[in-house]
Order: structure tokens, then C-alpha cells, then sequence
């Protein structure tokens, strides 16, 4: 097996059967006994053919994934220098920065003359390839209780909470009560044995 280039004839072959066989199914009509059991042959057929596919795509990714983490493995100790070094540069340039700024402010402070003045405007004038100083802000959760009662009062609560449903669709399968502000829903669908 190739792991840089997966097989995508046989994915492209399965596709384009796929494709051909839902038309048929939307045309296909189940009116009697026999067309019903007819159609659960056929439904046997399809999830057969489709945990094929499944199978085969799952083989490819393990196999690619794992070929990933072996590549991102080799890269990590690269990387994470090179974020240590550029910490590391921006952390003296926002030491020099803000000794510059202080120094200028104090400069500025005791200048009186137009020579004076510009050599403080040297100081801190921005240079072609100078850095500056940024501040950026980002929200830390810090009590989930207050957070999820802020959010619960908003417009609109999914805009900051998206719930999983996993323990709700468990909660849901057994016959205990639901948590409050969801309900247990039913939907019915066909089991092909």
C-alpha cells in the first residue's frame, strides 16, 4: 500500500457505485410482502458493501495518521526551539521597548530645546524594522457555574455554550428523568438483521 498516495481508485469505484445504486433504490417502490423483503436483501447488501468501505477508509487513515505522527514527532523538537528562541527575542524586545519608552518619558520630561526634543522622537519613533508592543486579549473560563449562569441569561446561550450530547443521548436511553431544559426524544427506524 502506498501511504502518501491512498488507493483512490477503489474509493472512486465505490463512490460511483454508491451513486448508482441510491438511484435505483429512490426508484425502487415497496408494495407488497415480497418487494418488502425483497428491499431488506437488498438493504443487508448495501450495509455490507458500506462497512466495507468503511473498513477500507478506516485501514488507509490508521495507516496515514500514523505515518503523520511519526512526521509531526520529527518536526516537534525543531519547532519547539525555534518558539523558544522567537519567545525568548520578543520577550528582550519588550524589555527594550518599554526601557525605551520610559526612557523617553523621562527625556521628555526634563527637554527643553528643539535638540532635545528630537533626540527623545529618536528614541521612540518608530523604525522600519522595529517591534512594538501589543496587547492581546483572550477569555479564560475560571468559574464554569457563574460562566454557564451568564450564559444561560444571554439572547442567545449557544453562541458561548454547545452542549455534548453523548451523556444527554445516554441520559436520554435510560428511563431516569432528563435534565432540565431538554426532552427525551423518540425516532423510529428500520433494524435490517
Amino acid at each position: 500500500m502506498n501511504l502518501t498516495k491512498p488507493d483512490t481508485d477503489l474509493a472512486q469505484q465505490s463512490t460511483t457505485a454508491a451513486q448508482s445504486l441510491l438511484q435505483h433504490v429512490k426508484a425502487y417502490e415497496v408494495r407488497t410482502a415480497a418487494d418488502a423483503d425483497h428491499a431488506i436483501d437488498w438493504a443487508r447488501k448495501v450495509r455490507h458493501a458500506r462497512q466495507t468501505c468503511e473498513a477500507e477508509r478506516a485501514k488507509v487513515s490508521k495507516a496515514l495518521r500514523a505515518q503523520a505522527k511519526a512526521n509531526d514527532q520529527r518536526w516537534k523538537p525543531a519547532i519547539a526551539l525555534f518558539d523558544e528562541a522567537l519567545t525568548e527575542l520578543k520577550r528582550k524586545n519588550t524589555e527594550y521597548e518599554a526601557l525605551a519608552q520610559s526612557t523617553a518619558q523621562e527625556a521628555l520630561a526634563g527637554a527643553c530645546s528643539p535638540e532635545q526634543i528630537a533626540d527623545v522622537v529618536a528614541i521612540v519613533a518608530p523604525r522600519e524594522s522595529a517591534s512594538h508592543i501589543v496587547e492581546r486579549r483572550h477569555a479564560e473560563v475560571t468559574d464554569l457555574r457563574a460562566f454557564l449562569r451568564w450564559a444561560a441569561e444571554q439572547d442567545d446561550p449557544s453562541l458561548y455554550v454547545e452542549p455534548r450530547m453523548a451523556p444527554l443521548n445516554a441520559i436520554a436511553r435510560g428511563s431516569g428523568s432528563m435534565p432540565a431544559g431538554t426532552e427525551r426524544r423518540t425516532v423510529r427506524d428500520t433494524v435490517i438483521r
